[in-house]
């Protein structure tokens, strides 16, 4: 703009000293001013595009602490102690009865009473003798389907502690008047528990016949508190016997009731009461003889007295 001002004052004095120099007079017009228009200039804003301050911390690093030592213990030992055959022991007192028909009526034509155990007597498989009792105690139970018993049969099945593997049969015979228990089977079932380190074989097997146990007339009951004992033995792997106490055994009844018939005592029996009244008897004399001792003593020294005082 100061530009064009300075351009037009010079031209205007370049033809003012040309008119002067011609004699000529020149009105000069007046100058016209151009305003030049207000030049708007946009300054550009600045655009300063800051990078991002990426700040990278570095990795915390955690220190993890060691682990404590421990100290794992050995387990303790532990000594398996390997099982023992049940011991011998007082059986319980069993009763058991068998309903049959006689005459057409239904009684129980075979009643028995006993306190029964078994015994097996084997060599382990370290060489040394092992004994277990098994006794026959209340969960053992007669096996109707394999018992019978009329005027003529007798036979009692008993499953053994509730086991039907396990059975012990009687079974009666009628002969002479007489009647008695002629042939006993068992069959056992070998078990690790009862048997420990038990020889092989899982079944014992026995069949005893031609016996005579718990003998009597056909009217009478068998009545026995003393031991009787019955070999049952089969074979050498194991040695069986039974044993049987405070035993009453009535078959081949023919009469109804649950009382059993009068008994016939056993002669084990009657031995031992026969042994009471002798021990007494003999306790008496001897008491009466320590008296008469003492009674002449007495009188001996009452006639010396007597003399020393004449």
């Amino acid at each position: 703009m100061q530009l064009v001002f300075i351009c037009s004052l010079l031209a205007l004095t370049i033809a003012h000293s040309a008119a002067q120099s011609n004699g000529t007079t020149t009105v000069t017009p007046q100058p016209t001013t151009t305003v030049a228009p207000n030049t708007t200039t946009t300054v550009a804003p600045k655009t300063t595009t800051d990078p991002p301050k990426t700040t990278t911390d570095p990795p915390q690093t955690t220190t993890t602490p060691a682990p404590p030592k421990t100290t794992t213990l050995a387990p303790p030992k532990t000594t398996t102690k390997m099982p023992t055959p049940h011991k011998k022991t007082t059986p319980p007192v069993v009763e058991y009865y068998l309903p049959g028909q006689i005459s057409g009526k239904p009684i129980n034509c075979t009643m028995v009473k006993m306190a029964a155990q078994l015994s097996f007597t084997y060599l382990n498989t370290d060489n040394a003798t092992e004994t277990a009792y098994v006794n026959l105690n209340e969960t053992t139970t007669v096996n109707l389907e394999s018992s019978k018993c009329d005027a003529n049969t007798s036979i009692l099945v008993l499953n053994i502690n509730g086991n039907e593997k396990n059975q012990l049969t009687f079974t009666g015979e009628k002969e002479a008047k007489k009647q008695f228990v002629k042939t006993l089977d068992l069959t056992f079932t070998v078990d690790d528990m009862l048997f420990p380190l038990h020889p092989k074989g899982d079944v014992v097997t026995s069949t005893k016949t031609n016996l005579t146990m718990f003998e009597t007339s056909l009217s009478q009951s068998y009545l026995c508190k003393s031991a009787t004992n019955a070999n049952l033995t089969v074979n050498t792997a194991y040695k069986v016997n039974l044993e049987v106490t405070n035993v009453q055994f009535d078959i081949f009844r023919e009469v109804e009731g649950m009382d059993f018939r009068e008994a016939s005592v056993c002669m084990a029996d009657d031995q031992v009461s026969d042994i009471v009244p002798i021990a007494v008897g003999i306790a008496l004399a001897s008491l009466v003889v320590i008296v008469l001792i003492a009674y002449f003593i007495g009188r001996r020294r009452s006639r010396r007295l007597a003399y020393q005082s004449v």
